[in-house]
């Protein structure tokens, strides 16, 4: 149950940039309340929203060096029903990555610089759950099969610092909207 809430936080904030303050500080006291109830909580047991054990859709991709080990999703969660903010998570083991990533075409090949609005979030299990606010994200490509792009991010939560680099990933696009 605490992994499905921690999910569910997880989604809540993807789904919130932009909040105000006093939202983005809910958040905050949230996500602490979060990961105290889930430090005892095994990492077998966490998932992603509409996650399925082992999926992984045909063609995509989420990798990275992840403090200077070669990591790689093994299930990902594509979410294709919003073309504005698209969502991009993945998960191996004890770690899942997820942030967001905007559906407009004329920003590929600009970078996203990480802020207080725009994070990256890490969850590499024993408790260790950060939102990622150095770093940035790069849609190199956007056609209707595929998203394409880059990410690094640097996070320290607690003393502890975590340095993702060579972040690669690969997703379905968005489905067209329904004409009316």
């Amino acid at each position: 149950m605490q992994a499905k809430n921690l999910a569910a936080f997880v989604l809540y904030s993807l789904l919130t940039i932009g909040c105000s303050r006093s939202t983005e500080q809910a958040a905050d006291d949230h996500a602490a309340k979060t990961e105290r109830a889930t430090s005892q909580t095994s990492t077998a047991e966490l998932s992603l929203p509409g996650m399925k054990p082992g999926s992984m859709p045909a063609g995509c991709y989420l990798r990275a060096v992840i403090d200077g080990k070669k990591w790689e999703a093994t299930e990902m969660t594509p979410d294709r029903s919003h073309p504005s903010l698209i969502p991009v998570n993945g998960k191996n083991g004890a770690i899942s990555i997820t942030f967001v990533i905007g559906g407009m075409r004329d920003n590929v090949g600009k970078p996203s610089n990480l802020s207080e609005m725009n994070t990256i979030t890490y969850w590499g299990g024993g408790g260790f759950f950060v939102g990622a606010k150095s770093g940035q994200v790069t849609v190199q490509k956007m056609d209707d099969q595929f998203i394409e792009g880059t990410f690094n991010f640097t996070a320290e939560k607690d003393g502890k610092k975590v340095t993702c680099t060579n972040g690669e990933f690969r997703i379905p696009s968005p489905l067209p909207s329904p004409s009316n």
